[in-house]
């Protein structure tokens, strides 16, 4: 399967942002909720370490540019942290809401 157009353009924004390790894909599909119109895209955290996708809403046409690459950067900044969100999640179990 060939590479999505924008893989090459989402890898240099990696690059550009410090996150030169990760390898990022791009697909196109359903987001999670699909019914909130609100979410362009989302980015899936793969168990092997720097790798993920960013997966584009199949319905969601950017206006422009700077949309585009706004998104994508906020994707990109959702790798970066996902590791951070799984521990942040895994601490309310054993902290309790309040500690959380």
């Amino acid at each position: 399967m060939a590479d999505h157009f924008l893989t090459a353009y989402v890898n240099k924004l990696a690059r550009l942002m410090g996150l030169g390790e990760f390898h990022v894909t791009i697909k196109i599909g359903k987001t999670s909720n699909e019914k909130d119109s609100d979410i362009y895209a989302e980015a899936e955290v793969w168990g092997e370490r720097f790798r993920g996708d960013i997966v584009l809403n199949r319905d969601w046409r950017p206006a422009n540019k700077e949309e585009l690459r706004e998104v994508l950067v906020h994707e990109l900044l959702h790798l970066r942290f996902g590791d951070l969100d799984h521990a942040f999640y895994a601490l309310e179990p054993l902290l309790g809401s309040a500690a959380y």
